[in-house]
Order: C-alpha cells, then sequence, then structure tokens
C-alpha cells in the first residue's frame, strides 16, 4: 500500500494512508486521462492486485480462526469481555494454563506481565514499571485491543 502511494505521490497524487483507500487509488489508475506513464499503470495494478489477493487471505485466516474460537467453551464465551475478540480468546485457550490455575484475575495479568511490580513496605505500597516478560503473544492482543461500541 505504501509502495503505491509513494508511486502516486511522484506523479503529484495525494492519497491518505489505510486500507480504506484502496478505492480512490483505483479510480486514478482507472482515469483514461491520467498522467502516469504505462509502465507505472501496469506496476501498479499488478500491486493492486496484490493487495486484493492478501485482503482474501486475511478474511479467510480471520474466519477460520473465529470458527475455531467458537469450538472451545472457554473461547466462546471470552469474546463476550469487552475487548476480547474471537483472536485474543483462542490466543488465551490456546497459550495460557487452564484458569482454574489462577486464584483471581490478578494472578493471571501477573503471570501475563502486565501489572507493576510490588515494593511494599510497612504498609506502604509503591508501585515499580511493568516488566516486558511474560506471554507477549496474549499481551499484545489484549493491550491493542480496539475498543467496544461503549466509550473505553
Amino acid at each position: 500500500m505504501n509502495a503505491l502511494r509513494s508511486v502516486l505521490y511522484e506523479y503529484g497524487h495525494v492519497v491518505p494512508k489505510g486500507i480504506a483507500h484502496v478505492k480512490r487509488i483505483e479510480s486514478i489508475l482507472g482515469d483514461p486521462n491520467s498522467d502516469l506513464p504505462a509502465l507505472v499503470l501496469e506496476e501498479c495494478r499488478d500491486l493492486i492486485v496484490q493487495i486484493a489477493e492478501q485482503t482474501a487471505r486475511i478474511e479467510s485466516k480471520t474466519k477460520k480462526a473465529r470458527a475455531l474460537s467458537m469450538a472451545t467453551d472457554t473461547a466462546r464465551r471470552q469474546p463476550t469481555m469487552p475487548g476480547v475478540g474471537p483472536q485474543t480468546a483462542l490466543a488465551i485457550s490456546g497459550f495460557a494454563p487452564p484458569m482454574e490455575s489462577f486464584k483471581r484475575g490478578r494472578d493471571f495479568t501477573a503471570w501475563l506481565a502486565l501489572v507493576p511490580r510490588q515494593y511494599t513496605s510497612g504498609g506502604k505500597e509503591r508501585l515499580g514499571r511493568v516488566s516486558k516478560a511474560g506471554q507477549t503473544d496474549i499481551r499484545s492482543l489484549l493491550i491493542s485491543a480496539p475498543c467496544p461500541a461503549s466509550p473505553c
């Protein structure tokens, strides 16, 4: 996508970032009065075809992940929590130990390394930094999860 944007920018066509603007690029390439050389048009159209193929592959893998996450009971219940989708639920059920091994949610978040380190002395609580240890796949899915429809 960025290669397309940069080639079009060289010829004076500015396209915003994001896959949502593929249609705009297609309209620029399909314009009969385009100032783009024939070789550039051919290469850009080839890139558009590659983007369409990759998008189709990503969508099919996402559908497979959704279907697989609906196969297990735990993974089926987890997407009801805000910020947890089918891929995150599938990662938790695949990589995390059984939830029965944790006494409470804080123990699970400590296992994921999402809680700050505690330095407690004499009743005074001091929180340190959050480490980068733990299961990185699950942690990154939970942190980068999009917000649900309700405000976060």
